[in-house]
């Protein structure tokens, strides 16, 4: 299949007959004005600045877990605190809620991040291991 050629989608290709966008410039950042780009190349390169930021903000969630656990050695906590797990868990399905999002989809991501997290501080204080949701 062609390459697509026109003024608003001169960036998107096409391999083996699937479609492959990018709205990168030369150093693969996503700032090509929206307007500027077809909506597939815009959506793609959407994606890419959330998927950025979300590993942004995940790894900024690390750090406070880090601080969490310094702060449950402190105190004697465990790392599992199940009405926090379930407080949680409810600010976070009451949030998607609000804002139109699957709640049962939010609730998966969130106790997957969870089960990290708790996983990650079980290690450090050499407690067993329990996911949530087993």
């Amino acid at each position: 299949m062609m390459p697509v050629k026109s003024t608003d989608c001169s960036k998107a290709i096409y391999l083996s007959g699937a479609a492959h966008y990018t709205g990168t410039n030369a150093k693969g950042s996503c700032n090509a004005p929206p307007r500027k780009l077809c909506l597939d190349v815009r959506i793609a390169c959407g994606h890419r600045r959330i998927g950025r930021k979300l590993v942004e903000l995940l790894t900024t969630r690390a750090g406070y877990i880090d601080r969490a656990i310094e702060l449950k050695t402190q105190a004697g906590l465990p790392a599992r605190i199940e009405h926090r797990v379930d407080q949680v868990l409810g600010n976070i399905r009451n949030r998607a809620e609000v804002k139109g999002l699957d709640p049962e989809l939010t609730e998966a991501l969130w106790t997957t991040i969870i089960n990290w997290s708790i996983t990650r501080e079980e290690t450090v204080l050499g407690q067993a291991l329990t996911p949530v949701g087993e």
